[in-house]
């Protein structure tokens, strides 16, 4: 029998003063995963996802938006205690603050509220706009950084993943590279460095805490944009981190 509690938080946090709130969804169920998007607002249609993520799989969920807005000077990366400030119109560079600390603190004690106990699996969603190297061409692949998972366990996460793929035939292939797996990879046939490899939030964030299986993803805009791309991904991203922690609980191979 499953058990599914839902509980819905509400709270804001003083920035100049504007109340900016940081919405938190929780549900929990046997299954220990927590998925999030914590730059909601900035990062288009990635809370959107994780929601869907996470209603597919009926696991945990946490949502923040309003804290990354380059139009009201705000820059909080909420994942780690920093944030970037501005001096007229130009960002500084990032550094940990009290005020970004607090927002921190929040989002990390909703992620282990979203998670029923222990050790668990935690997917942070992102996005960008990444162009190919010297064109103006977008980068169609999903980028993923993770903590605490080994070789084994993300080359059986690629194995699925283009399983999933097969079954599915979606209208658009978007490949998937890991960081511990593909410092650079083959796009168009140019080399391509891997990017997104999350090394503060690794350093001194979310991505450091010991107890976590952690996966940071990195969603190109045009899947996210396209209502059509972006529910087909949505459902291949639900049932390829429902299978992987799968075998990753039942079978012990990594």
């Amino acid at each position: 029998m499953r058990i599914f509690l839902i509980f819905v938080i509400l709270f804001s946090f003083e920035v100049k003063s504007q109340k900016v709130p940081l919405v938190i969804e929780h549900s929990k169920r046997i299954e220990n995963i927590v998925i999030s998007a914590p730059h909601g607002g900035y990062e288009i249609f990635t809370t959107k996802i994780a929601k869907d993520i996470a209603q597919n799989l009926h696991c945990g969920c946490v949502l923040a938006r309003g804290y990354r807005s380059p139009k009201n000077k705000r820059w909080i990366n909420v994942n780690r205690p920093s944030e970037c400030l501005y001096t007229k119109n130009k960002k500084s560079a990032e550094k940990i603050t009290d005020k970004a600390s607090k927002v921190y603190h929040k989002y990390l004690k909703a992620v282990h509220n979203a998670a029923v106990d222990g050790v668990f699996l935690f997917v942070e969603l992102h996005g960008n706009n990444r162009k190919l190297y010297g064109t103006q061409e977008a980068l169609m692949v999903i980028e993923i950084a993770t903590t605490n998972i080994d070789k084994l366990g993300l080359e059986k996460f690629i194995e699925i993943y283009k399983s999933v793929i097969a079954e599915t035939k979606p209208p658009l292939y978007i490949p998937v590279y890991i960081d511990k797996l593909h410092r650079q990879y083959q796009y168009k046939n140019k080399n391509v460095p891997f990017q997104w490899s999350a090394h503060k939030t690794k350093e001194y964030g979310i991505l450091s805490l010991s107890h976590i299986y952690g996966l940071h993803f990195e969603l190109p805009l045009k899947i996210r944009k396209d209502k059509n791309l972006r529910r087909i991904y949505t459902e291949i991203l639900s049932k390829v981190i429902g299978k992987w922690w799968q075998v990753f609980n039942e079978k012990k191979v990594f």
